[in-house]
């Protein structure tokens, strides 16, 4: 067989299989051999880096420097200072201050705490923690840190530790054959399972290396579970359920959700129940616990509903589909509770601190910016429970807070002289949480999400008034004309600290625009600092022309709606549409995990807008268009449609408005044979092969809008 038809073979799904099996024995390399020699590399000789801080001289002149890029302080670890209390702080973005760091972190607020509490002893809180750091660097960085001889390593970390378990869009050929492995034996179920058994031994592994590191050089570990925002809204997708279950899973949720609308929370208790006996023994995707939450919030069950948040996230991390963003489930936080316990090391349970600390089992945007990461008031909270623990447990460290023995009243004490953050860090802190609310929280419905954000824009002006300002440079910075770093307005509006990342998004995110506006025009924002309130509406609706004629001329060539700039709903994500941080067209076309799919335009709503989109589903029936909530055309399919087929409409004048408009498109009800689908995935998937191991109501090729008379 020469070259060509080698190939040729392979491209079959017999050759693949071939190959794939040929692989599993290790004849094709990765086999045994490879594996044998992995732990035969000596480490290199010699100081190691810790993070970003590289190593400089050696013996008693070993140092340790970071450069001025990099957050933080100290810029220079040297020897430890006689009778110094050095403290490490372990951990992922939470720890490292996400999204406020460099301004104001748990390292700062720690610092601060320490220092105000000890008296005259030296104190140094060395930040060693990193956004999107996994469980391996984790472990690297606890080793390397053992060079500074801290006296406490605190540990606070778990929010990631899923990674590498997880199913993910993404997945090699070799993760995929897995994959079809666990379905063969057990369905998702058995993915479900196989990811939480091989994440409760991670964690108790975790724990146990990391105390281990710390007593190797006599320091006092100290672990902390990070809490978890039981107001955060998951919306994970079912794999297929088998049995015809999925399409009544989605029917059950359009009853529960219809439920809550009007206020019938015993309704929507009894359709999640029914979801759950769908999903079978294992909770695939926290969806009816969320449900549940919801209901018993609605009747004022607090611990209820604080169980079935909980609940909801230990349902859902399984897999990465649906932006499973990273959170704390229960089953990790027990095993970290018990190894602390078996190994005799301080343990903070944050969120039974944050209970505390509120007086409500449930905790909510109070205590987080968004699923995981705290809010100013959760930092400092978090940091004087931490202080408090170090001062109780560590030898030789005195308590001068006066507060007496009980954790409570030191924590307290700590609060209460601990230095407050800027106001300018404080307003950053809420713009920034309703920035990540509208990017992130899957809530359905826009009007609900968007008084969300206008609350937490409101805090942001209360806070500093500087903010009116802000907001008005956000809503100019979605200028369609450029990119928003090349516009005149970003450099001033980036000097607030952790703005960058905020206002450098090229989405329309129409909820985000809404609560802008409406806040703009609440807080009397004119944009003139000169205390005289003359003709608010003007002065926003002046930089709203603008911002709108740029999308008009947009309008004018042509604007494809199914780009990830116009979709409302960032979290959704699918196999041929994985994760774009960049935010470009990141896959060949936009795919429908959910009954309807939304996008969002602006424009001046003085026109017809002309839409022409090219489609498929699954699914006999038709794809319906709504524009603004008005019926304005539909796409029928016939049979199951594996080729694309066009619909032509047009979007009337006098159902859109200035501003956001929205466009829906509502799929045919799911009618495909679940038992079908999932031997399908099953079978490309032990080829190494991308497969659908959920539902996708319907696929977008192309969803082009413009102004009538577009040629």
């Amino acid at each position: 067989m020469n070259t060509t038809e080698l190939a040729a073979f392979l491209g079959t799904e017999p050759g693949l299989a071939a190959l794939r099996a040929l692989q599993g024995l290790g004849v094709l390399g990765g086999g045994p051999v490879a594996a044998a020699s992995v732990g035969a590399v000596a480490d290199p000789p010699g100081p190691q880096a810790i993070l970003d801080w590289q190593p400089r001289g050696s013996g008693d002149d070993l140092t340790f420097e970071r450069g001025q890029f990099f957050r933080g302080k100290p810029k220079v670890i040297g020897p430890k200072k006689e009778g110094a209390l050095r403290v490490c702080l372990f951990g992922e973005s939470m720890a490292a201050g996400f999204p406020l760091s460099p301004a104001y972190s748990p390292a700062i607020a720690l610092q601060d705490m320490l220092q105000g509490a000890v008296g005259s002893r030296a104190v140094e809180v060395i930040d060693v923690a990193m956004a999107n750091m996994g469980p391996s660097e984790q472990l690297r960085v606890a080793e390397a840190a053992r060079q500074i001889a801290p006296d406490v390593f605190v540990f606070m970390g778990g929010n990631n530790w899923h990674y590498g378990l997880s199913v993910e869009p993404t997945a090699s050929p070799a993760a995929r054959v897995q994959y079809a492995q666990a379905v063969r034996a057990g369905g998702s179920a058995r993915l479900a399972s196989t990811f939480r058994d091989e994440l409760t031994n991670r964690a108790r592994v975790m724990v146990q290396v990391l105390v281990a590191a710390a007593r190797a050089v006599q320091a006092t570990p100290v672990v902390v579970i990070p809490p978890v925002n039981h107001a955060w809204e998951r919306r994970t997708p079912p794999p297929w359920l088998g049995q015809q279950r999925t399409a009544r899973w989605f029917e059950a949720l359009a009853v529960g959700e219809q439920a809550l609308a009007v206020g019938d929370a015993e309704a929507a208790l009894v359709a999640s129940s029914t979801m759950k006996r769908l999903e079978g023994d294992s909770a695939l995707t926290g969806v009816p616990e969320g449900l549940a939450k919801k209901a018993h919030l609605a009747a004022g069950r607090l611990t209820e509903a604080r169980d079935a948040a909980m609940a909801a996230v230990s349902a859902a991390n399984w897999h990465n589909v649906a932006w499973a963003l990273p959170q704390v489930p229960s089953f990790v936080a027990d095993v970290v509770r018990a190894e602390c316990a078996a190994l005799g090391c301080a343990c903070i349970d944050l969120e039974a601190v944050f209970a505390e600390h509120t007086g409500s089992p449930f905790l909510d945007f109070r205590m987080f910016f968004d699923q995981c990461h705290v809010s100013v008031e959760g930092l400092q909270v978090a940091m004087a429970e931490v202080a408090a623990t170090i001062i109780a447990t560590v030898p030789d460290v005195p308590d001068v807070t006066g507060s007496g023995t009980e954790q409570g009243e030191r924590r307290q004490a700590l609060l209460d002289g601990a230095p407050p953050p800027t106001s300018m860090t404080v307003g950053s802190a809420w713009f920034q949480a309703a920035h990540w609310m509208s990017q992130f929280a899957p809530v359905p419905d826009p009007a609900v999400l968007e008084a969300g954000l206008v609350t937490c824009l409101q805090r942001a002006v209360d806070a500093d008034d500087h903010f009116r300002t802000v907001m008005l440079d956000a809503l100019r910075l979605k200028n369609a004309a450029t990119s928003p770093t090349l516009q005149a307005a970003f450099p001033a509006a980036v000097r607030v600290p952790g703005l960058g990342g905020v206002l450098s998004s090229t989405r329309l995110n129409g909820s985000w625009v809404n609560a802008l506006l409406a806040t703009c025009r609440e807080r009397h924002v004119d944009g003139i600092d000169d205390g005289i309130d003359d003709g608010i509406d003007a002065v926003v609706d002046a930089v709203v022309d603008d911002v709108i004629a740029s999308h008009d001329r947009a309008l004018r060539r042509g604007v494809d709606l199914s780009h990830p700039a116009h979709a409302d709903w960032f979290w959704e994500r699918t196999p041929l549409a994985a994760h774009d941080p960049n935010e470009r067209q990141g896959t060949p076309y936009y795919r429908g995990a959910w009954p309807e799919s939304a996008f969002s335009f602006f424009c001046a709503g003085d026109e017809d807008v002309a839409v022409d989109l090219v489609a498929r589903a699954p699914s006999v029936g038709a794809v319906e268009v709504f524009i603004n909530d008005v019926a304005v055309g539909s796409l029928p399919f016939v049979a199951p449609s594996t080729t694309w087929q066009r619909w032509r409409g047009t979007l009337p004048a006098r159902n859109l408005v200035r501003g956001v408009n929205r466009v829906r498109l509502r799929w045919p009800t799911l009618d495909v044979d679940d038992d079908v689908a999932i031997a399908d995935a099953s079978r490309l998937l032990a080829l190494g092969i991308d497969a659908d191991l959920f539902p996708v109501f319907g696929e977008v090729y192309s969803f082009r809008a413009h102004t009538m008379g577009t040629p």
